[in-house]
């Protein structure tokens, strides 16, 4: 929201008596000077990545002399319980980045250590415990956003959000690597995310520097206190669209076009002997794979092959995303299903791929668009 922060009034004041004094200026700088100040206060932070040639070694201490280089973000307010007021407790996160990754360092300083909560869970189970997180809004459009949460314990949770943070997608799992450490300061974290799970504006040879959102939220349970470093009060709206800024990015890598994930299964099985027959055995072995296939920067393509036990599946999505307009996007998905089961329980690998592609298709297309308007 853009407002006016100035007013500008010109009179000729020659013909006025001598001694006359313009009274009304005081008050009227007093009275801009609040509404310039608020403006300027609801500025959203910035923080820079630093580009380095060795990176930081990840095992949560922050002990690597490179963290020094870059500048860290703090300045961390309260949301609950008391909104508005400074955080009770000291957060900093440096940023720096190479050519294949973004690292984090976070340092959450805690007055009680003893007192940290770091309960181990499954992942993506955001249990009631201390958590930090990063949100990244890589295509700067304040609508949607990478979630990277963790706790002292190294529980990772990892959320696609979309519009504006009011829908999430808590199957994705990219490949990420967090380490932590508790320590008598309180708790630190280092992260590393490959760009290749990230989607983001790149062209071939573009060394312009780039912008991205970018928020980062910390939660100590004994205190039930919620702080955010780009702050918004709880009684205004919008998520994505209250993020800083991650400047200093440049002459980034164009993410992997395909990632792979292949898994496997070992299965024995055997029927007792009996008075007609003697004990049947047989070792089979099975697989799949998820890949992630991405065809240009807006475009991507999951899928997975899944032949597993006497059930036969397969899932995919091809997903265009086209930004028309700054902060405007359009989405069109074709989602293609195939699922069934075998009668078959020892059968081989290429045997349950072509039985799943005989499988009749279940296919499911939908259109999304979005507006963003900066009023």
């Amino acid at each position: 929201m853009i407002l006016p922060c100035f007013v500008a009034s010109f009179h000729d004041i020659s013909h006025y008596p001598s001694g006359f004094q313009i009274r009304s200026l005081p008050l009227l700088i007093l009275f801009l000077f609040p509404l310039c100040a608020g403006i300027a206060a609801d500025s959203p932070p910035s923080v820079r990545a630093v580009r380095v040639q060795v990176p930081p070694h990840i095992d949560g201490r922050l002990n690597d002399p490179v963290w020094n280089l870059a500048t860290p973000a703090t300045g961390f307010r309260q949301r609950q319980p008391l909104d508005g007021e400074p955080a009770s407790e000291r957060t900093e996160i440096r940023v720096l980045y190479d050519a294949a990754a973004l690292y984090f360092g976070c340092m959450y300083v805690d007055s009680e250590p003893g007192k940290i909560v770091a309960r181990l869970a499954r992942r993506d189970d955001e249990d009631e415990t201390d958590t930090g997180s990063i949100r990244i809004d890589s295509f700067h459009d304040s609508r949607n956003a990478f979630e990277f949460t963790f706790n002292p314990a190294g529980v990772k949770v990892d959320i696609l959000q979309f519009e504006d943070g009011n829908r999430e997608d808590a199957s994705w799992d990219p490949v990420w690597e967090l380490e932590t450490q508790i320590s008598a300061e309180g708790w630190s974290a280092e992260i590393r995310i490959p760009f290749s799970v990230l989607r983001y504006k790149t062209s071939e040879g573009d060394a312009d520097a780039q912008i991205w959102g970018i928020n980062f939220t910390r939660f100590i349970h004994r205190k039930q206190e919620s702080d955010r470093w780009s702050y918004s009060p709880l009684s205004s709206d919008g998520f994505v669209s209250r993020f800083g800024h991650l400047e200093g990015l440049d002459s980034l890598p164009s993410p992997r076009r395909i990632e792979m994930m292949p898994f496997g299964l070992a299965r024995q099985g055997w029927v007792p002997a009996t008075e007609s027959h003697d004990r049947i055995a047989q070792f089979s072995a099975d697989g799949g794979v998820d890949m992630k296939i991405g065809i240009s920067n807006s475009v991507i393509l999951d899928a997975t092959i899944n032949p597993d036990f006497n059930e036969q599946s397969f899932n995919m999505n091809l997903v265009v995303r086209w930004e028309y307009l700054p902060g405007s996007t359009l989405f069109l998905v074709w989602s293609q299903a195939r699922a069934g089961e075998s009668t078959e329980y020892f059968t081989s690998l290429g045997h349950d791929i072509a039985e799943t592609f005989r499988l009749p298709p279940s296919n499911v297309t939908m259109v999304k668009a979005t507006i963003w308007w900066n009023l």
